[in-house]
């Protein structure tokens, strides 16, 4: 069957995830995700047939996965994957057309969210935010326009990339950095 995968994660050796999309019904698509180890790929079940749009992997080896509910007009979503069992971290994102495309795991466990979306579990949050384990947090002001990547630097800034043009209230070219307390444009 043709797969179309979205998204990657790498972990320990040997180890790596792949997420997308088969056709599994003549009613439509259907999400699908996988792992790899020595021996092959072995397809995990998500639970339901989600489209996996990004992944990203937690220091204990757990897998963040985001995407949307129903391809297309349904609501984003951030699942988290322990190896046996699926948990919801978000279910609840607002704005017009609420979509997560990243995610970013820094090294204390804490998982960012970038995507379309003005909150998250009733957190306002201005298309990026961060979930401490416990709380959804913003980051001040947020971006005004979608966030399409992230990434923790060694130092554990925060670096995202999209089609915004301004960071908290600074003018920014599509690119900007969270330094745990306030953004800096990176123009």
């Amino acid at each position: 069957d043709k797969v179309n995968v979205f998204a990657l994660a790498i972990g320990a050796p040997g180890a790596a995830y792949a997420a997308g999309e088969q056709p599994l019904t003549a009613e439509g698509e259907s999400g699908f995700i996988a792992s790899w180890h020595a021996s092959g790929w072995t397809q995990i079940d998500p639970g339901r047939p989600d489209i996996i749009h990004t992944m990203a992997l937690d220091q204990s080896g757990g897998l963040y996965v985001a995407g949307q509910i129903e391809r297309g007009a349904g609501a984003a979503f951030v699942d988290y994957w322990d190896g046996t069992y699926w948990t919801t971290i978000a279910g609840q994102f607002e704005g017009e057309a609420p979509a997560v495309f990243a995610l970013a795991v820094d090294a204390n466990g804490s998982l960012c969210v970038g995507g379309e979306f003005d909150s998250v579990s009733g957190i306002p949050a201005s298309n990026i935010a961060c979930w401490d384990g416990n709380t959804w947090h913003a980051l001040g002001n947020g971006v005004n326009e979608r966030v399409f990547g992230l990434a923790f630097d060694s130092g554990a800034s925060l670096y995202a990339v999209g089609y915004f043009t301004e960071v908290g209230d600074l003018p920014a070219d599509h690119v900007g950095r969270w330094d745990g307390q306030r953004w800096h444009a990176l123009s």
